[in-house]
């Protein structure tokens, strides 16, 4: 399988921590990616109205909220296909939320 580096997804390690020895290949493990958000330039404006408590700051509501600033239907099935094509399962997609979480094997 081909790695994809994020940039600043590499964290070091904490000071004192060790390898305790190889991964078992077959073990699966589970992860959340975060999608990107649909009109941020709208979103971020909201949330100034909202937070600075100017009049016209008209809160939305989840199904108005996920469909104007979740992510968009095509970057969800961009993620689906990349699950696909590396052998990995989509365990849900909530666009609401932003987040896909992909399965797989380790190895």
């Amino acid at each position: 399988m081909s790695k994809h580096p994020i940039a600043g997804s590499d964290k070091p390690q904490p000071e004192g921590a060790r390898c305790l020895g190889a991964c078992n290949p077959d073990e699966k493990i589970e992860v959340v990616v975060m999608l990107r958000r649909q009109n941020e330039d709208a979103f971020r404006q909201l949330m100034q109205k909202i937070n600075s408590g100017t009049a016209d700051a008209v809160p939305v509501s989840r199904e108005e909220f996920s469909k104007r600033f979740g992510a968009s239907a095509s970057d969800v099935a961009r993620m689906e296909a990349f699950a696909k094509a590396h052998s990995l399962t989509v365990v849900r997609a909530d666009p609401g939320a932003r987040s896909v979480v992909l399965s797989g094997t380790i190895a």
